[in-house]
């Protein structure tokens, strides 16, 4: 048989073949995995207080000072979250985000895939320009609002294994276009952003509010294994954790996108990462400026509260025992040309 030439290979350049280290099996569609829940700590019936939950990281939270003193007893102690009392407009908020996880109907993310796909093969002489135009506007769409990211992370998870079943450096391309589109504006809000004076509860202007749904929408991309481990260590994580956690926004930013990646298909973010992370949060509880605002308090001990989640998730993962995972379709986002208005 003789070897046809394909013309999308033709248009892209191979600089884009190795761009990640990993591949997503084509026709893989991601599930919401619930928030595992487990119960708080006994407290003061006169009052609530914020606590973490169990994880493999942390140690019992009572009271040590009747044990010996021991490395157990110093790992206790480093690994301890201080309790506040809660907020009803927060927790209400952590509610509602742990509801945005819903997704629109599959036959309507289908539809909306497949008409980005036919824009990029309908033009076979310059298939380049086509598939960093879709992705552009798939980006623009993705963070617009928080409940529809993760149907737009579906749409590009369809329009990657599609344009794969035609060319493979087609769909690196695609995804290589996506996440550039992505972290540059991610990177524009938090790389090198003073954000000490945004963040509060009561309302987010619309530069916050999208500073959110980026974070959200990298979080449902690397749920779809779209966007590389590599560039969540390097990027989103170091940006939110380690170099510039001093504001209430960095916790809200890194709480949305722990709660959006935690369903994942793709190559887990590792134990090890999640557990430095969540030991760099109680570090930054402890001192200032975060341990002088209780608003951000309560952010890191429920970005931690993921964490833990996440860590046991992943941990029944590695030992054979997967969680059942379901999206929630929702009657009420799919609704006749919602794709349209994300991106007009």
């Amino acid at each position: 048989m003789r070897k046809t030439t394909d013309p999308f290979s033709a248009q892209i350049t191979r600089d884009h073949s190795s761009a990640f280290g990993y591949s997503v099996s084509q026709g893989t569609t991601m599930n919401h995995t619930r928030a595992f829940s487990y119960p708080p700590p006994p407290a003061p019936s006169n009052f609530q207080m914020e606590s973490p939950t169990y994880s493999q990281f942390s140690c019992d939270t009572s009271d040590t000072s009747s044990s010996q003193g021991s490395w157990m007893e110093h790992q206790a102690n480093e690994d301890h979250l201080p309790l506040q009392v809660k907020d009803p407009k927060l927790q209400a908020y952590f509610f509602r985000m742990e509801k945005t996880l819903r997704v629109c109907h599959s036959a309507a993310v289908r539809a909306e895939a497949m008409n980005l796909t036919r824009d990029i093969v309908a033009k076979p002489t310059d298939v380049a320009s086509s598939i960093r135009t879709v992705a552009e506007t798939l980006a623009r769409a993705g963070r617009r609002k928080v409940e529809y990211s993760r149907s737009c992370a579906l749409i590009a998870q369809e329009i990657f294994c599609e344009l794969r079943s035609i060319s493979f450096d087609a769909s690196v391309m695609f995804r290589s276009c996506l996440v550039d589109a992505v972290m540059k504006v991610f990177d524009g809000y938090y790389l090198k952003v003073n954000l000490w004076h945004l963040g509060g509860l009561d309302g987010l202007s619309s530069v916050e509010e999208e500073m959110i749904n980026v974070a959200a929408f990298a979080g449902d991309l690397f749920a779809q294994g779209l966007l590389p481990t590599q560039t969540v260590n390097d990027s989103i994580l170091a940006n939110l954790v380690y170099a510039n956690q001093v504001s209430t926004i960095h916790c809200r930013a890194l709480h949305i996108f722990l709660l959006h990646a935690k369903a994942h298909i793709g190559p887990s973010i590792g134990l090890g990462t999640l557990g430095d992370v969540r030991k760099q949060l109680i570090r930054c509880i402890r001192g200032p400026p975060i341990a002088y605002d209780r608003m951000a308090q309560l952010w890191v001990i429920e970005c931690c509260a993921v964490i833990d989640q996440t860590v046991e998730q992943d941990r029944l993962a590695c030992l054979g025992k997967p969680v059942a995972v379901s999206h929630q379709c929702d009657r009420v986002l799919s609704k006749d040309g919602w794709y349209s208005s994300l991106i007009a």
